[in-house]
């Protein structure tokens, strides 16, 4: 059977006779004379060829074909692969060294087989896939086929707030670099049953989550994906000076914006009924992380996370004042921004206590449970005295959500249905001051 394999030369310089040499990389070197201005040298071998032409004056062409069953041409891969990226978003695919045959030369540029609009030596590369180009050469039949592929990468991140800084429980993802459209999934974990259905979106999305832990994955429309696994507790800092401007609303104490021209706010309670003060550093899904220190005038007095001060004498303070203060910190590089300090200033008639309340009952449930399921709240007098009250529910940045009266009663109970997550405060005032502090988990 015929090889169908041929090269066709055209002199378009020197003077004949041509002196043509055909070596292929097996078999017997071919040699032709011609005079005329072409020759074809047919039924050539699928593998490679040099050609060199030398004319009467001794002046050489030289030049290669490589026949090949699929391509008909020389196939070159023109460079490694390439990764696009934001450092590198684009890509210069040049194929001038493929010939000698500048500028006459034709350039048929591809991108995964489909024809481009280009037909330059060189082209820049701005998305991923697999280029080839055919240079043609105009002296003769032979072409050269040259490949480039260009891959990409994803860039970007998936986060969250910091704990400390959490009013929803938001998740964010930013993409830097890559190709929409872009996949995210957000799968729970570790016994979290909430997931979400497949995202598709443009680059940059956020969602509130409820609490819990996700893997939390983005994919790009090469394959190209980002993950991160997240774990969203509710840290909720409970602001001393509202807790005791809370306090003295109730009990109608006698607030200072300007004490004694000292610069600072104060509470005076002298004369009020107030006996005690049941006071939080904060809720968290996971207290043990933070250290909590109480100083009262400067006096280490508790590393709890919730005290209580009594009303130790009843002195009315001229230009006299206490300082309480709290400081917050954490040995867990998650919530090392949460640390804060903060300082209360009040009369001086309060001491601090270990004495909790007692007599009193509590139960809050089901808790934890679920967004807008209702739940319900029972407290009540072990001995069954009558006592009056106030029932609050906070909302975990401290707003003030529900609130009830306690009147002649030794049992009081309600129920609520909260429709977003997060950690609330429900707190029971009777006539003696809080008494009792419960929170409820929304997941």
């Amino acid at each position: 059977m015929e090889n169908s394999n041929s090269i066709k030369l055209t002199f378009v310089e020197g003077f004949p006779p041509f002196n043509i040499e055909i070596e292929p990389d097996s078999g017997i070197s071919l040699q032709f004379y011609s005079n005329a201005e072409s020759f074809t040298v047919p039924d050539l071998a699928d593998e490679f060829h040099f050609i060199r032409v030398t004319d009467a004056e001794n002046k050489v062409f030289e030049g290669f074909c490589d026949f090949q069953p699929a391509s008909g041409g020389n196939v070159v891969i023109i460079d490694d692969e390439k990764i696009l990226s934001s450092t590198n978003p684009e890509y210069v695919i040049d194929a001038t060294f493929l010939t000698n045959d500048l500028p006459t030369a034709l350039f048929e540029w591809f991108l995964n087989g489909e024809p481009m609009a280009h037909s330059s030596p060189s082209i820049v590369a701005t998305e991923p896939g697999a280029y080839s180009v055919i240079v043609r050469s105009m002296r003769n039949d032979c072409y050269t086929v040259g490949k480039q592929e260009i891959g990409t990468t994803l860039e970007g991140e998936i986060y969250q707030l910091e704990p400390c800084s959490i009013v929803e429980t938001f998740v964010f993802i930013d993409i830097e670099f890559g190709f929409p459209p872009f996949i995210t999934e957000i799968i729970g974990i570790n016994g979290t049953t909430y997931s979400e259905p497949p995202i598709f979106h443009n680059g940059s999305i956020n969602r509130d989550m409820p609490l819990g832990s996700y893997r939390i994955t983005t994919t790009d429309d090469y394959g190209n994906s980002l993950e991160e696994e997240l774990i969203f507790e509710t840290v909720m800092m409970a602001s001393l000076e509202e807790q005791i401007s809370s306090y003295c609303t109730t009990h109608s104490c006698n607030r200072s914006e300007n004490f004694c021209n000292l610069g600072f706010t104060h509470y005076n309670f002298y004369g009020t009924t107030l006996q005690q003060m049941s006071l939080s550093a904060m809720v968290t899904a996971n207290p043990n992380l933070f250290d909590f220190n109480w100083y009262l005038d400067g006096m280490l007095i508790s590393t709890d996370q919730h005290i209580l001060l009594v009303k130790c004498s009843d002195i009315s303070p001229k230009c006299e004042y206490s300082t309480l203060t709290l400081s917050v910190s954490s040995s867990s590089p998650e919530y090392e921004d949460c640390d804060f300090t903060e300082v209360v200033y009040m009369d001086p008639n309060w001491c601090f206590t270990t004495v909790i309340p007692e007599g009193y009952t509590s139960k809050v449930f089901p808790n934890p449970t679920d967004a807008d399921v209702t739940f319900n709240y029972l407290i009540r007098s072990n001995a069954e005295n009558i006592f009056k009250g106030k029932i609050e529910v906070f909302s975990s940045l401290g707003a003030l959500i529900f609130s009830d009266q306690i009147s002649d009663a030794w049992e009081y109970s309600f129920t609520y249905r909260l429709i977003s997550s997060g950690v609330y405060l429900i707190r029971t005032t009777t006539e003696e001051g809080v008494i009792k502090v419960d929170r409820v988990i929304i997941k």
